[in-house]
């Protein structure tokens, strides 16, 4: 069993890396051809502004085809196999489906740790200076955002405006707190041109206080405020949870989606970013099962073809299931985790059902 994992596994690995390369190559130059004008006027002199924009570019593009690739990888490897008969060497050993999966379980699992770092880590800090650069798609509407534009948090049942932020992401200018009782009526609203931030409080400065019951004016050089306010320098510059990572993502959620989006959003796509660390294991569940049933060989061509099929359906949930999560129609939980569940439990019967026939 040992020989037959190594040599899987050579198989698997060498046809991802290939694949992965053609793909990004491929969508790179696409990308360039596009783009390549407006990058190199950008930056007028430079003669690397080409080269740092691709290399930029490279991790949000792996990010955006990884599982497929991933996916076609282990088709492709499995295919090859039953061309040349040896998938019928490897049932006819003796090999069962749950075997070839956890031997191959390793693999699958590094390239799932893989993905969650490009993901979580890589991409986010590449779209970041994209962003900032303001170039190819980061220079559409999609992506251009009021850094003038108030932000609005909240603490608890107070709601919070900042009009304005200093680069020290720990100052807020021009704040308002909008003070509510547990019914949600006003009580207090306070302004203060400055607020900073000292452990575990906010303290004011140039305060002014209305009082919601009698509308009488209380003003005082300063006040010291303990709602649970975190900085909100990310919730201006940022909000697309796609090129969050998992921190901001969760940062985020904790702070009710800083006005941008509600925050089960941001949970929902914090569960889904989790799911990448099993892009190895689901790419393996839709395959194996697909080879089994080709274990008398031939077919070769329809196992490639059925799999892709199963693979694009499986996407197609995913996303539909990321959608309602999104639109709070799903629990975020149920909506990043549901996808990989019902995969593994068809797998997991199909794999039985095999095994027991």
């Amino acid at each position: 069993m040992k020989t037959i994992t190594l040599y899987m596994s050579q198989l698997f690995i060498s046809r991802f890396l290939l694949i992965l390369l053609g793909v990004t190559a491929m969508v790179l130059t696409l990308d360039l051809f596009i783009y390549g004008e407006e990058v190199a006027a950008s930056r007028p002199g430079d003669p690397y502004a080409l080269l740092t924009y691709a290399a930029l570019s490279t991790p949000g593009i792996i990010s955006k085809f990884y599982s497929l690739v991933v996916l076609l990888a282990i088709l492709l490897a499995l295919t090859e196999l039953s061309r040349h008969n040896e998938l019928i060497v490897i049932w006819s050993a003796g090999a069962s489906q749950i075997q070839i999966f956890f031997a191959l379980a390793p693999l699958a699992l590094l390239l799932g740790l893989g993905h969650f770092l490009i993901d979580d880590q890589m991409a986010p800090r590449t779209s970041a200076v994209l962003f900032d650069w303001g170039v190819g798609k980061f220079s559409s509407a999609r992506y251009q955002r009021d850094l003038d534009a108030p932000v609005w948090m909240k603490s608890g049942s107070d709601i919070v405006r900042a009009g304005q932020q200093d680069e020290n992401t720990d100052v807020l200018k021009d704040i308002i707190i909008f003070r509510r009782a547990k019914d949600g009526r006003l009580t207090e609203q306070i302004e203060a041109r400055r607020a900073q931030r000292q452990n575990d409080h906010w303290q004011l400065q140039e305060v002014r206080i209305y009082s919601g019951e009698n509308g009488e004016v209380i003003q005082m050089p300063d006040m010291v405020y303990y709602g649970s306010l975190r900085s909100a320098i990310s919730g201006r510059d940022k909000g697309d949870p796609g090129e969050m990572s998992l921190s901001q993502l969760f940062y985020f959620s904790q702070n009710a989606g800083f006005g941008v989006r509600p925050a089960y959003v941001y949970e929902t796509w914090a569960h889904k970013r989790l799911t990448t660390l099993l892009t190895g294991l689901l790419a393996l569940l839709i395959a194996i099962p697909i080879a089994h049933s080709f274990r008398r060989g031939g077919g070769f061509g329809i196992l490639f073809l059925f799999g892709i099929a199963i693979g694009f359906a499986y996407f197609i949930y995913a996303g539909v299931t990321l959608a309602l999560g999104q639109g709070g129609i799903l629990p975020p939980l149920m909506a990043g985790w549901l996808a990989p569940i019902t995969l593994l439990s068809v797998s997991g019967m199909v794999a039985l059902q095999f095994e027991s026939s």
